[in-house]
């Protein structure tokens, strides 16, 4: 990951020239520097983006997949059981 580059020289002058006083601002300017350096290391890259993305695809594929064998499945199971009440239904006609 390439990290961004934190002027802590330019923001404490910057601060201090909108009315902070030099060392407040020079704390501030370091204490945002050690936060922004502390957040980047959990950022994502677009690697990482692609990779999680790639994962996701397969694993909706995968869904997909089972989803249409229980969709089949259940198609199955209701043919056979009409067939089954239609064969049912002829005997008992027949019986009459």
């Amino acid at each position: 990951m390439t990290a961004v580059a934190f002027d802590t020289l330019q923001v404490a002058r910057e601060l201090s020239g909108a009315g902070m006083e030099p060392r407040t601002a020079e704390g501030v300017a370091t204490t945002f520097a050690r936060v922004w350096s502390d957040r980047e290391q959990g950022l994502a890259t677009k690697a990482d983006l692609a990779l999680l993305e790639s994962r996701l695809d397969a694993k909706f594929d995968a869904l997909r997949s089972e989803f249409r064998q229980a969709l089949l499945d259940q198609a199955k199971w209701l043919v056979g059981s009409q067939v089954a009440i239609g064969a049912l239904v002829v005997a008992l006609i027949k019986l009459t």
